[in-house]
């Protein structure tokens, strides 16, 4: 699970999030990545995320890189990980 919204943590506007989160769309697509569109969040933070099937742990970290992410969430088939990049 990863977003492309609020690199390291500091606010965008919304159309500035939408804009980055629709780069990582055409990004996953374009490398054959099926991916289903979520929200995640706590009291007044709240995101939009994408959960990505089949991507294996080192590509995630430099795709988090990639969008100023902090961390990520992955799931290892038994294990839920919040990794930090």
């Amino acid at each position: 699970m990863i977003t492309a919204w609020n690199p390291r943590s500091r606010p965008l506007s919304p159309w500035q999030n939408r804009k980055r989160q629709h780069r990582l769309f055409r990004i996953l697509d374009a490398n054959g990545y099926r991916f289903l569109r979520s929200l995640c969040g706590v009291d007044a933070w709240w995101e939009e995320s994408v959960i990505v099937y089949a991507m294996n742990e080192s590509k995630a970290a430099k795709l988090a890189r990639q969008f100023g992410q902090k961390a990520f969430v992955y799931l290892d088939g038994r294990r839920v990980w919040l990794m930090y990049v």
